[in-house]
């Protein structure tokens, strides 16, 4: 069944960051997880999608709104990431790759299992 979540960021500043040029990185996201995003003031919003889809997006949105806070701009390659990791290990809110060293560590460590 298909399911919906909406998340209400706390800026703008964020929504840019999230949604990065040209919504390249909703689209990204959209690609892995499956599903439609829309972007309204500052709501973000999933629909038509699984349940476990849904879970991987909110950490997916909190881990790129810690990063906007920190004033990161997160990169294709970093949603790509986050989105590969958050498909390929049962979701960890408090898991962040903040470079791409780290991802490819996380990467060989879950190998290595």
């Amino acid at each position: 069944m298909d399911e919906s979540i909406s998340i209400i960021l706390s800026s703008t500043d964020e929504v840019c960051a999230i949604c990065g040029t040209n919504d390249e990185n909703l689209k990204i996201i959209e690609a892995g997880l499956g599903g439609r995003i829309f972007v309204r003031g500052n709501e973000v919003r999933m629909t038509n999608t699984a349940g476990s889809a849904l879970v991987s997006f909110k950490n997916i949105i909190s881990n790129l709104t810690q990063a906007a806070q920190e004033g990161e701009i997160p990169s294709a390659d970093y949603v790509k990431t986050l989105v590969e990791l958050s498909l390929s290990q049962d979701s960890d809110p408090n898991h962040r790759a903040t470079t791409d060293d780290q991802s490819r560590q996380d990467d060989q460590s879950r190998q290595n299992e």
